[in-house]
């Protein structure tokens, strides 16, 4: 999302249009907006300890370049002490319409990520080159054909397509010059809200994509239309902001480049915008942990919850059969007596005493990814033992575990041995068999380097 460079517009409260006051707009992506407001408060009699607006306010405002900007639910961040004049921030503006609420009802959004066109590997212009009657270079044919929208998911009150757009071959002295790229578009049926939305498609969409082509993706833009005018707003929100290398992906080192994923499983973004609970929390914690200045300590133990959390998603926790649980509950109950008070007690240490430690999770895991686990890890023993030792030193901060805490490159080889399961997880979440998932992650470079040093590690 591009920046706004600080920019004069006038400003004004819902409840009082005909009351505007000048003041300067400014957005960043770490920072979202400011709104400075050096000579009036947008309330007449404003206390500077009047404090953030309601969550459900607005402040509208009009550019000098005539762009419509709506700041949604701002905080008043300064206030001036005897002299007019106040600040104000906020993470989420909508720019193209001035009385739009905090959080609009959208029936459209269309959504552009970072390397999305590579990843979609899909390319409007052949040329085809022709040869002379000498057997030399001749004449140079371009064919331009606008590729049509594809649908890549659907549930019951929405869809996803991936469209298109391509600017015509201009004549130049440089040649002809075409662009083209993509992006999402989700239809809603009925409406929702945005923010509604963030939490059940964007977001998860966001991270998916990401996902498939193993690298964070950055958010270019997003845009929605109001249900009820029909008026598309451009979205800009602070988030954190991810560098884009300037080098483009090729397909071969992307996880799941789109034709060969929806050839090999066509319901596959589908699958993942079904994620729930755990499954759901591991796969946003793997995307949190594509951005590598995370620090070692913090990457090693954000990769160590999501593992656990993983390792829950395909476990049947419980080691007897509930009736039977139950049955010998039940006998120890009786054999405690009348005294309530230890039967309470009882009953609250034994309701858990059925479910699988978690060695015995993350080893169920490993058998759930199969062959590829058996390449990665060849010593499942020392390595489900270095994550106990190094999570419980972090965690329960035990001086104890000093002698065995990993630092340097094996504390890294271990983060990424960690990393790789989760990655291989997904892929059989997504519908892959065991030897499926292994050939996907042998197809992609960057994984199978790291898998051989993490191999090499734990023979």
């Amino acid at each position: 999302m591009e920046t706004l460079q600080e920019t004069a517009g006038i400003w004004w409260l819902p409840d009082a249009p005909d009351r505007c006051v000048p003041g300067l707009v400014s957005f960043s992506i770490n920072d979202g907006f400011r709104l400075r407001l050096p000579l009036e408060n947008l309330a007449e009699g404003t206390a500077p300890d009047a404090g953030p607006f309601h969550a459900d306010r607005c402040i509208h405002g009009r550019l000098q370049n005539g762009k419509k900007v709506t700041l949604a639910s701002p905080d008043r961040v300064a206030s001036y002490v005897g002299v007019p004049g106040e600040e104000y921030m906020c993470d989420v503006g909508f720019l193209g319409k001035v009385n739009c609420s905090a959080d609009p009802q959208i029936d459209l959004a269309r959504i552009s990520y970072t390397n999305l066109r590579e990843w979609a590997a899909e390319h409007p212009l052949d040329v085809t080159f022709h040869e002379d009657r000498a057997g030399s270079l001749g004449r140079v044919e371009y064919e331009y054909e606008g590729l049509p929208a594809r649908k890549l998911a659907a549930g019951g009150e929405w869809s996803i397509e991936i469209c298109h757009t391509t600017t015509l071959p201009v004549p130049s002295p440089a040649g002809a010059n075409i662009r083209h790229d993509c992006y999402l578009e989700i239809t809603f049926d009925p409406p929702r809200g945005l923010s509604d939305a963030d939490d059940q498609l964007h977001g998860p969409l966001w991270q998916f994509v990401s996902f498939a082509i193993d690298k964070p993706v950055a958010c270019k833009s997003l845009k929605v239309r109001e249900a009820q005018t029909g008026a598309w707003l451009e979205v800009r929100r602070a988030q954190s902001e991810i560098r884009e290398e300037r080098a483009t992906p090729l397909a071969a080192m992307m996880l799941l480049p789109l034709p060969s994923c929806l050839d090999r499983q066509p319901r596959l973004l589908e699958t993942w915008l079904h994620f729930r609970g755990d499954l759901r929390r591991a796969a946003s914690l793997l995307f949190g942990l594509g951005r590598e200045e995370l620090l070692i300590d913090l990457r090693f133990l954000a990769a160590v919850q999501a593992f656990e959390a993983m390792a829950r998603s395909i476990a049947d926790e419980f080691e007897l059969e509930q009736e039977e649980f139950a049955r010998r509950l039940s006998v120890v109950e009786r054999a405690l007596g009348d005294d309530n008070r230890i039967r309470r007690w009882a009953k609250r240490k034994l309701q858990h005493a059925n479910r699988k430690s978690a060695d015995h999770l993350a080893r169920e895991l490993l058998r759930f990814v199969g062959i590829y686990a058996t390449k990665l890890v060849p010593s499942a023993d020392r390595f489900l033992k270095q994550i106990r030792e190094n999570r419980n030193f972090y965690t329960h901060r035990d001086s104890r575990g000093k002698e065995v805490v990993l630092e340097g490159i094996p504390h890294h080889l271990l983060t990424e041995a960690v990393i790789c399961l989760l990655k291989a997880s997904l892929v059989r979440h997504l519908g892959f068999g065991p030897e499926e998932t292994a050939a996907i992650l042998a197809d992609c470079p960057k994984v199978q380097q790291t898998t051989r040093r993490v191999a090499a590690e734990y023979l």
